[in-house]
């Protein structure tokens, strides 16, 4: 009897509770002619299986603990990751308006900059065609009035006794200009001479006023030059300045625009993971029920099995 009680608690041993424990005064009533030494194994093989089955609970428990802080942790991540997306999102969006608006400026300013350079082509063509006109008026103008000079000079010849004086011909010999026994054909008409010489004096008024003229639009054609010029200088300047900052928008809205697809990543992943840890927390949250739920019926089996080997005990 003793030796096929013994297998009895081995088999119960190596298995969770054999079928006989599942109803123990059954299982006790079997056993009401063993002797103590049985009866106190038996006792140590139900301590025995107590403890194996508290040492499952701590491993299920352990198991459901470990995926609550793995869900815990994945909840902050995911929450941290989706507030550092967002701020990503909001320092590329800045980045992105600052540099549609450096656009804007730069766009405005190589415009500036294109009509300077168009306007400083037209007066740099205007300033040396106008340089060109007025040196070439004053080669024609100056042996223009140097023929009439030589002109006035031939028409004072004709008036002994006068000069050319302010343009009018003037007696300044008065003896040698009556010049009484002079015949009309040595002496020319001073009237007529005087109209020539208002005629060439004309000319030679009207050439002074072409060179004036002249140089006045050369002087006019440089100092639209200079201004037309200037003028460039500041445009190319300012768009210079725009392209500059334009440039540094664009660098600064690329390495902005690479670190939010970065947190955008780092947020997909965090995702993945709360779903990931939200689903095994409700398996191991499942299994740790059930395991509970059968560990303490099995313990409250074992329980009343030691309780009533006690009273066996008592009773020898």
């Amino acid at each position: 009897m003793n030796f096929f009680i013994f297998i009895a608690l081995i088999a119960v041993s190596n298995a969770s509770l054999m079928p006989i424990l599942k109803n123990p005064k059954e299982f006790i009533a079997s056993m009401v002619d063993a002797n103590p030494a049985t009866l106190n194994k038996m006792k140590e093989m139900v301590k025995d299986l107590i403890e194996a089955g508290e040492a499952e609970r701590v491993v299920v428990i352990d198991a459901h603990n470990a995926a609550t802080d793995r869900f815990n942790t994945a909840t902050e991540d995911q929450a941290a990751a989706e507030a550092a997306k967002n701020i990503a999102g909001g320092n590329k969006q800045r980045a992105l308006n600052e540099k549609n608006a450096l656009a804007e400026i730069e766009a405005t300013a190589k415009a500036k900059k294109d009509d300077a350079a168009n306007t400083l082509a037209a007066a740099t063509s205007h300033a040396e065609s106008m340089k060109d006109i007025r040196t070439a008026e004053v080669i024609r103008l100056d042996a223009e009035k140097a023929l009439m000079e030589q002109v006035l000079v031939k028409l004072e010849t004709l008036l002994p006794g006068v000069d050319l004086l302010e343009g009018k011909l003037t007696v300044v010999d008065f003896i040698v200009g009556r010049r009484l026994l002079a015949t009309s054909q040595e002496m020319a008409d001073r009237d007529a001479v005087q109209r020539v010489v208002d005629k060439v004096n004309l000319l030679v008024g009207t050439g002074e006023m072409e060179r004036k003229h002249a140089i006045r639009n050369d002087e006019e054609a440089a100092a639209a030059l200079v201004v037309a010029t200037d003028a460039h200088s500041v445009a190319v300047e300012e768009h210079q300045h725009a392209a500059g900052q334009l440039g540094a928008a664009e660098g600064k809205l690329a390495t902005l625009t690479g670190i939010f697809k970065v947190k955008c990543q780092e947020k997909d992943d965090a995702d993945a993971e709360l779903a990931d840890a939200t689903a095994d927390l409700a398996t191991k949250k499942a299994t740790r029920e059930s395991e509970e739920a059968r560990l303490n019926s099995e313990k409250a089996t074992l329980e009343q099995v030691d309780g009533l080997l006690d009273n066996l005990l008592a009773s020898e």
